[in-house]
């Protein structure tokens, strides 16, 4: 499957992970220093130092049909992310948040 992950922090991070581990096709969506640290690495490193690697965006590219994008942002932050996902292509989202 191909799979978007809006927020890595480490909800989003540990999804991304094991997805990519099983043979999904990850796309990580982050903004700032943790974008930076995603881009350095290509890929979600454990402490451990085992490696999933994932692509990284800035922003959730609506053109792109991902057959699920995954939303881990906190809840304060989800009215933000709503414009683009209702523009999104996605097949499906799923809300990962408390």
């Amino acid at each position: 499957m191909n799979i978007a992950i809006l927020g890595t922090g480490a909800i989003g991070s540990a999804f991304a992970f094991h997805l990519s581990k099983a043979g999904h096709t990850v796309t990580t969506i982050a903004r700032g220093q943790r974008e930076q640290q995603l881009r350095a690495e290509n890929a979600i490193v454990l402490t451990s130092g085992e490696r999933a690697a994932v692509t990284v965006a800035g922003q959730l590219d609506t053109s792109i049909t991902y057959d699920l994008v995954i939303v881990t942002v906190l809840a304060p932050q989800v009215e933000a992310v709503l414009p683009a996902l209702k523009a999104s292509a996605a097949k499906t989202v799923m809300f990962m948040f408390n």
